[in-house]
């Protein structure tokens, strides 16, 4: 899989938080709700994201 940049906003103060598919999917995908905790470098609120 292709490194490509998914972009999410803070839900505190909306400023954009990146990471990447590679870092979240592993190849394949699967069919089981995963989760990754982030943390905004603007305000340090820290949030969790959930995917397939």
């Amino acid at each position: 899989m292709a490194w490509r940049p998914v972009e999410l906003s803070c839900p505190s103060c909306e400023a954009t938080v990146r990471t990447d598919l590679d870092a979240v999917l592993p190849d394949g995908g699967g069919e089981r709700l995963r989760g990754r905790d982030l943390a905004c470098r603007e305000c340090g609120h820290e949030f969790e994201v959930f995917y397939l």
